[in-house]
């Protein structure tokens, strides 16, 4: 995606864990023939310096369902976050000054857990270590959205480093 004027089925602005998330999902999308754009203003790699790190995968965590768990095995990434995931295998749900509570133990939902726990920087690496720029994905990171104008055909966006990109649907994630 070199030229100045370029054209993508689908542009995905921001690569967060929404962004991110989603270009995982379109993969039957690019394999069908769609060609999907992903932009982000931060760098998708960083080492262990805080600031290169894009603000969704900051030093927060984040709960995973178990469900989430099964989404994330289908798409190819649990196995490259498991070691850094901890299990959640107890809860009590309660309401402080009320009576009663629910608790809920993965061992009697024959389960191995009730979800997951991991810090939003091994869920971003995660994320973005299995997205390569290839013919249907344009990674165009760091980049930044200056205009969008939005036509008939979808929308234009110009770029800070001065392209133009065209595409059919554009995603603000």
């Amino acid at each position: 995606m070199s030229t100045d004027n370029s054209k993508v089925d689908i542009t995905i602005l921001g690569a967060g864990m929404a962004g991110a998330s989603l270009v995982h999902f379109l993969a039957p999308a690019r394999a069908a023939g769609l060609s999907i754009a992903l932009i982000d203003r931060q760098p998708l790699s960083w080492d262990k310096d805080d600031s290169d790190r894009p603000p969704s995968f900051d030093g927060r965590a984040t709960a995973l369902s178990w469900g989430t768990r099964q989404i994330l095995e289908e798409l190819g990434i649990w196995n490259s976050i498991a070691p850094y995931a901890c299990s959640i295998d107890h809860i009590q749900v309660s309401d402080e000054g009320r009576f009663g509570q629910a608790q809920l133990h993965a061992n009697e939902q024959n389960t191995e857990a009730l979800g997951y726990i991991i810090e939003n920087h091994r869920l971003g690496h995660g994320l973005l270590s299995g997205l390569s720029a290839s013919d249907s994905l344009h990674v165009m990171a760091p980049n930044s959205v200056e205009t969008v104008r939005m036509t008939a055909e979808g929308a234009e966006l110009i770029l800070d480093d001065g392209r133009t990109l065209t595409t059919t649907l554009l995603i603000m994630a």
